[in-house]
């Protein structure tokens, strides 16, 4: 999270889309502020390019295909290169019954590094993902009482994933391609909506509901590495370790429940025309709750609200809570399924927030937004973030910029798109992105680079409508 951050990320971004999916360029720069040092990697460079979703000599087979070339340089210590290749295979979905859809996938990733952890020798690492992933979907429609269509759908989900177990031993750890830990987990989840149609051919979320939880049907998690938080131990150190040390977990079989609920639909317009002013009209609100229930202890281990009150794209205001129990710390996705979750962190503090944020736009082209937290526990304010975007009118370029206040340092910054060729960005995009988003939503020149093309979502089957 942002506010963990005890250092300063500064990103160039140069990206170019293709047909078929996108190449780039990108180079980050690290200036450490109590974390890190002249032994930190920087990515200079990192090259990549990305396939999406081509389909193989008209088959149902689509064929992916990601791949990145980084060099990591160090001011003291060794630098290295990795090469990182990952094809990916996908068969168009399995039709069982016009109910069920049964999708395989594959995976596989081969590693390169100029060098080991504990030698000049190079090192390697192969590895595989393997998923199956069966879905469906029930629809039934009604008509509300002004005479507008609702529906109401039903979406169970399961997929089993698989990753062998491999060496890690002797591969120096900088992210998370290095860190690729055994995977045999079956995830479940159950989604349900509630949708009305709107004027226009639009349609407006009244309810949306997802339920989710992970089995491992290996062996439980017996290490955990510690979670990037302010105040561990590896954010006091100021050498950068080549391998994270990891401490003893008693991990469970069965995940926590997460359990995500939006009521309301303040957050989706249409993106404004460049030189249009926000319209005027209703204003919308919604509600978010974001859960995991503990189910072997029986009680809520995070629990996180949002209620969001929005006008359009002229401005919100939402408040909210955070509160995280003391313990283990959920993991939510990895690199393989960003909806898995079989893995914890180390034991962590409990954490209870208050939130508090909005944005608004100007007339003179700036959008600027605010959050700030409280802690119910200290009784003090830890962070206050402030961001801005400025905006031409011909949408050919913008310029952000934010300001975040912890109790113990500063951070500032500045990040600047030019549209079509590219932007620069650092830590705080993040910030300003959560803060403008939700009425900068959907347009062009904005100053938070998009890294890949969107996938396309899985064909689904089709429909097994029930009639009233």
């Amino acid at each position: 999270v942002a506010r963990a951050l005890p250092s300063q990320d500064s990103f160039l971004w140069l990206n170019q889309r293709l047909a078929t999916g996108n190449v780039y360029l990108n180079a980050q720069y690290l200036q450490p502020v109590g974390v890190g040092g002249k032994d930190s990697f920087q990515r200079l460079p990192e090259l990549g390019h990305r396939m999406v979703n081509v389909p193989l000599f008209g088959s149902p087979v689509l064929f992916s295909a990601d791949s990145t070339v980084n060099h990591f340089y160090r001011e003291e210590g060794f630098a290295l290169s990795r090469a990182d290749l990952m094809p990916s295979l996908t068969i168009d979905p399995i039709h069982v019954g016009h109910v069920l859809g049964i999708t395989p996938h594959l995976r596989l990733r081969e590693t390169f590094y100029t060098r080991s952890a504990g030698s000049k020798e190079v090192a390697h690492r192969e590895t595989l993902w393997a998923g199956l992933e069966a879905v469906s979907r029930l629809a039934r429609s009604y008509t509300a009482d002004d005479g507008r269509a609702v529906q109401h759908t039903i979406e169970p989900r399961v997929i089993y994933e698989y990753v062998p177990p491999t060496d890690q031993s002797d591969i120096v750890q900088v992210d998370d391609v290095d860190n690729l830990t055994k995977k045999n987990m079956v995830t479940y989840s159950l989604r349900s909506r509630l949708m009305r149609a709107e004027r226009g051919g639009a349609s407006r979320n009244l309810f949306d509901l997802t339920i989710a939880q992970s089995y491992r049907v290996g062996g439980a998690q017996t290490d955990a590495r510690e979670f990037p938080f302010a105040g561990t131990e590896q954010f006091t150190t100021v050498t950068q370790p080549i391998q994270p040390a990891a401490v003893a977990v008693a991990g469970k079989k069965f995940s926590d429940v997460w359990t995500r609920a939006v009521i309301g639909d303040a957050a989706t317009f249409a993106p404004l025309t460049p030189g249009q002013p926000p319209p005027t009209g209703q204003t919308k609100i919604g509600l978010t709750v974001d859960s995991f229930f503990n189910p072997y202890r029986g009680g809520v281990s995070q629990f996180n609200t949002d209620l969001r009150l929005q006008r359009h794209n002229a401005w919100y205001l939402e408040v909210g809570q955070r509160f995280t129990h003391s313990g283990n710390r959920i993991r939510r996705g990895d690199i393989w399924n960003p909806l898995s979750f079989g893995e914890v962190f180390a034991p962590t503090r409990e954490l209870d927030f208050l939130t508090i944020g909005g944005a608004f736009r100007t007339p003179l082209g700036w959008t600027i937004g605010a959050k700030s937290y409280y802690d119910i526990r200290t009784g003090n304010s830890p962070e206050l973030d402030v961001a801005g975007v400025y905006q031409n009118d011909c949408r050919c370029w913008s310029l952000g910029l934010y300001y975040v206040k912890f109790q113990d340092r500063m951070q500032y910054n500045f990040m600047l798109s030019l549209t079509g060729l590219g932007a620069t960005e650092s830590f705080g995009t993040q910030i300003v992105k959560a803060l403008l988003s939700p009425i900068l939503q959907g347009e062009r020149g904005l100053p938070w680079p998009t890294p890949f093309v969107k996938r396309s979502p899985p064909a689904q089957p089709p429909p097994a409508t029930t009639t009233p």
